[in-house]
């Protein structure tokens, strides 16, 4: 094995293991590396979610959402290119595996070969944000 490839075979095993909700992409839109916590988190495992054109209306089922969350995130990813920085954080609806729709703040880097995408569930803040703004009422 070159050492290229046990590299590449330790930041995926690295990724799985880390304790965020992480995906890697490569420039293709194919899952390199998933994370245990977002297989846990989504329900989707690597094998069912191999690309991100697989990943769209598995996660917004609804055209219009989607379709509207693709412009979102594309323009985010060219962004982060164009300006050398993070993809900014941007919360969107996502359709689980069970499907329970939860909110997730995502964010990311685009890399040279790829990008890496953080989720993080903000389902339970929002709805305490929520009942906090009905009680101030």
């Amino acid at each position: 094995m070159s050492s290229k490839g046990s590299g590449e075979a330790g930041i995926r095993s690295l990724i799985q293991r880390l304790p965020v909700a992480i995906v890697r992409l490569d420039l293709d839109g194919k899952v390199i590396a998933t994370s245990d916590r977002l297989v846990q988190m989504l329900g989707y495992s690597q094998e069912e979610v191999p690309t991100i054109e697989v990943w769209w209306p598995l996660a917004y089922p609804d055209p219009e959402y989607r379709q509207e969350v693709m412009a979102k995130w594309e323009t985010a990813v060219r962004d982060s290119l164009q300006n050398g920085t993070d993809i900014q954080p941007m919360e969107y609806r996502i359709t689980c595996k069970g499907g329970e729709v939860r909110t997730f703040e995502v964010s990311g880097v685009a890399l040279t070969d790829g990008l890496i995408a953080v989720f993080d569930d903000v389902t339970e803040r929002q709805h305490a944000e929520s009942i906090q703004r009905r009680l101030m009422r």
